[in-house]
């Protein structure tokens, strides 16, 4: 389960890389929902902040906005470094 989890932010992670945030935003939720359902918290703030940036490209900046702060409080001080770097810029550019 936890590999079909990765796979679909993986596919997520590539549709961003091309520019398709609709698309990207399924499988990302979809890797979102499938891991509340196992209870799993693993990169689960990697997710919401990835959720966040592609509303960000698609212009819906509150909904952005929202899950990227969900993602930053959700890993609180052991945000690596770079999840703060791009959840603070998409932060930035929701506004």
């Amino acid at each position: 389960r936890q590999m079909c989890i990765r796979d679909s932010n993986n596919i997520g992670v590539l549709y961003s890389k091309l520019r398709n945030y609709q698309k990207a935003l399924e499988f990302y939720k979809r890797s979102l929902i499938n891991l509340e359902k196992v209870e799993e918290q693993d990169f689960k703030d990697d997710l919401l902040i990835n959720i966040g940036l592609c509303y960000n490209h698609l212009k819906e900046y509150d909904l952005a906005r929202n899950y990227i702060l969900d993602g930053l409080s959700f890993c609180g001080s052991d945000c690596e470094q770079i999840q703060t770097i791009e959840g603070n810029w998409g932060i930035g550019v929701s506004y």
